[in-house]
């Protein structure tokens, strides 16, 4: 399967749904771990974005119930596959209604949220981040992810060391705080405002995230004054000047000015609000 002519030869051979069929008409595995990642790794060898009417099996009942079996029992190379799937029909906007189907699925932003939670397992916490960051970027989907629990996973997720997806968890952030109730969530989050501002000067390898973080943060400052505080608290002012200071993106400098205005702003007006000085 690996030259284009291979591949249309099992595509004309009716080959793609067969192996969609295997894989998500069963209610439980029941075939050879081996068989089923041989299959996955045929399904996204063939482009599956590009054979949307086929992958409508996921925008039924039994589809998605065999994708939380297998996303739950599956092993590690099973759940990451099955999550590069997921991400892969996410992007395209073909597929846009599967992506829906899946991500209005209870069951299935669960499980995914657990496996971004999960520890010991990297290869699955990674793929599962940028599959919940396909989910989220579909804007009818955010409201079922916040209910699921994305936003506590995310943060647990960014609060890590060794992350390596974390502009699109940022993005998927950012994302969800346009919903009220992502916005109210992300407020009453205990550790959101630290990791947040941890993730503003981080222009020497991701530009992407500090946009991201900068984003969320302006949200959430412009939606609440204590968090204003503890923004400034956290020592936000003085990533936010280092990063003006920096070669970062046009996008992440405006909004990091936006931010920067809207904290001094608060500071003028009650200069007891938050220990200004002390947070540069």
């Amino acid at each position: 399967m690996e030259s284009d002519i291979g591949q249309a030869s099992l595509i004309q051979l009716g080959f793609f749904p067969l192996l969609l069929d295997l894989l998500f008409r069963t209610s439980e595995v029941t075939y050879p771990e081996l068989l089923i990642e041989v299959a996955l790794d045929c399904v996204l060898s063939l482009s599956p974005s590009t054979h949307s009417e086929f992958l409508n099996i996921l925008k039924e009942d039994s589809g998605l119930a065999s994708l939380v079996i297998l996303l739950e029992q599956g092993n590690v190379k099973i759940k990451a596959c099955l999550c590069s799937l997921v991400e892969t029909i996410a992007s395209s906007p073909v597929t846009r209604e599967v992506c829906l189907a899946i991500g209005q699925s209870p069951k299935v932003v669960q499980v995914l949220v657990s496996l971004v939670r999960r520890t010991g397992d990297s290869w699955t916490m990674e793929a599962s981040v940028r599959a919940l960051y396909g989910i989220c970027l579909l804007e009818a989907n955010r409201g079922n992810a916040i209910k699921e629990g994305a936003i506590e996973g995310l943060i647990l997720y960014l609060s890590r060391s060794g992350r390596r997806n974390t502009s699109q968890a940022l993005a998927s952030i950012e994302a969800l705080l346009e919903v009220d109730a992502g916005r109210k969530l992300m407020i009453k989050n205990m550790n959101a405002v630290e990791v947040l501002v941890k993730m503003v000067f981080m222009v020497s390898y991701d530009q992407a995230a500090s946009e991201h973080a900068i984003g969320a943060l302006l949200i959430m400052c412009r939606e609440s004054v204590s968090v204003r505080a503890e923004v400034v608290n956290a020592g936000v002012l003085k990533q936010l000047l280092l990063l003006l200071q920096s070669q970062c993106s046009a996008k992440a400098k405006t909004k990091a000015g936006a931010l920067l205005k809207l904290l001094r702003c608060v500071w003028a007006e009650d200069p007891g609000v938050c220990n200004f000085y002390n947070a540069m």
